[in-house]
């Protein structure tokens, strides 16, 4: 099963979104041989991205297609039948040797981005030092404490791979906290309460948090994004709304999961940015003296 981590990524980098216009005829429909030469990493990505989310689209389409076609029709030779079988079969296994590509160089580009990001923001051996105390803090706590996994009686500790993910994706998971308090004015924000434990003080933070990260770390992340920030934001919405009645346990996680990343995001801030945090909470404490 996977974590509320693993889900929320999967939203992030896996889904793809149908942005991308494309002819509903097969006359139409066709994929040029992919040509990446010559381009740069970004480029690449961009590319392959871009040839994503048509491939999801068409084969969106042949889903509908199929689905609406009468049992009568499927049991009798149909030809279209059987050439949309084919061609959803074989845009399946493009889009499985793509999204792998994708992945490969989403690790590039994140290695890159990453690097930058170490030597704009932290002093000579920093980013080691709160990165062992981040680890240590996911170690020291099981998942169900942690709210990655909505199983309250799990007592499992992450793996290595999980909180290698937690630390790396956490300004995500920040971006997740903040559209999350939204939830809390609308329609069922009473309920979540209620029955769910959500209060603001999870959440609210998020919202000055996020733009104290790196800004060029987080346009690597909606860089790397295959859905839109304005996407990822639906997402998440509906995705609560929809648990609550098909994944109760999930949503119940939602607040331990934010406090989790609060303590990380605050372990993980670079001490230029919080002294400089910390300077401006001292000024605005004095102004309003």
């Amino acid at each position: 099963m996977l974590s509320s981590l693993q889900k929320l990524l999967t939203i992030v980098f896996l889904l793809l979104p149908l942005m991308c216009g494309v002819k509903n005829s097969y006359a139409e429909f066709s994929l040029t041989e992919l040509s990446l030469s010559g381009l740069t990493l970004n480029e690449k990505y961009k590319r392959i991205k871009e040839r994503l989310q048509v491939i999801e689209k068409r084969i969106k389409f042949i889903e509908k297609t199929l689905a609406d076609l009468t049992l009568s029709q499927i049991r009798s030779h149909n030809i279209e039948h059987d050439r949309l079988i084919q061609e959803y079969s074989d845009l399946n296994g493009e889009r499985y040797k793509l999204s792998s590509r994708l992945s490969d160089l989403a690790k590039e580009m994140e290695e890159l981005a990453y690097r930058a990001h170490r030597a704009r923001e932290y002093r000579v051996g920093e980013y080691e030092r709160k990165l062992s105390k981040a680890k240590k803090y996911l170690k020291s706590r099981s998942a169900s404490e942690l709210g990655t996994t909505g199983d309250t009686a799990s007592v499992e500790i992450l793996n290595d791979r999980e909180i290698d993910e937690t630390v790396r994706f956490y300004p995500v998971l920040v971006l997740s906290c903040k559209i999350e308090e939204n939830l809390l004015d609308s329609d069922i924000g009473d309920l979540l309460r209620k029955d769910f434990g959500w209060n603001q003080e999870d959440f609210s933070w998020a919202k000055d948090a996020i733009n104290s990260i790196d800004p060029e770390l987080i346009r690597h992340f909606e860089e790397r994004m295959v859905i839109s920030v304005s996407d990822f934001e639906e997402q998440i919405i509906t995705g609560i709304k929809d648990m609550v009645m098909s994944n109760p346990s999930n949503v119940k996680a939602a607040p331990l999961l934010c406090r989790s990343t609060r303590e990380i995001y605050t372990i993980m801030l670079p001490e230029k940015r919080k002294n400089i945090i910390d300077r401006m909470r001292s000024h605005f404490e004095e102004w309003f003296k």
